[in-house]
């Protein structure tokens, strides 16, 4: 049971909604079912079982389009990612020692070469294990990588 007096923080992650989908390398990214609503059970749970205030969790989530081809969330709630760092950067401002923490993420995942400012952890064919931002396929193409959020 978690300890509300100390502190409880939960960052919710959901992506069914993946906006541009595909790499100019090829690599294509489906959209995906049923990952919001694990994150609306999660929260749901939370709240009603463990009383844990909703102003405690926080959700990025990209629902599928019921119209047009954007997920109809605010753009400031998807899980691009921009807004999945900004989000671990709020919970390391906002947590105290001694808090609790609950991430979860559901949506894709994998590994992609590391990059060059981590080559001298991983070795020169490393692998990064990551999280697939929604936004992927942007110009950018940025995945949310173990030594960004180890750091």
């Amino acid at each position: 049971m978690p300890n509300t007096e100390s502190g409880f923080h939960a960052l919710l992650i959901g992506i069914n909604c993946y906006l541009p989908n595909q790499l100019p390398s090829g690599l294509y990214y489906k959209s995906l079912w049923g990952c919001v609503q694990d994150v609306d059970r999660v929260a749901a749970f939370l709240r009603r079982d463990l009383s844990i205030p909703s102003e405690r969790i926080r959700k990025l989530t990209s629902s599928s389009p019921s119209e047009g081809t954007e997920p109809p969330e605010p753009k400031s709630q998807w899980p691009t990612y921009e807004n999945i760092i900004n989000a671990f950067v709020e919970l390391t401002e906002t947590a105290n020692p001694g808090d609790q923490i609950l991430i979860h993420y559901s949506g894709h995942g994998g590994r992609a070469l590391t990059t060059d400012a981590f080559k001298d952890i991983k070795g020169h064919d490393g692998l990064d294990e990551v999280i697939v931002p929604m936004d992927l396929g942007d110009s950018e193409g940025r995945y949310v990588r173990d030594t960004e959020l180890h750091y």
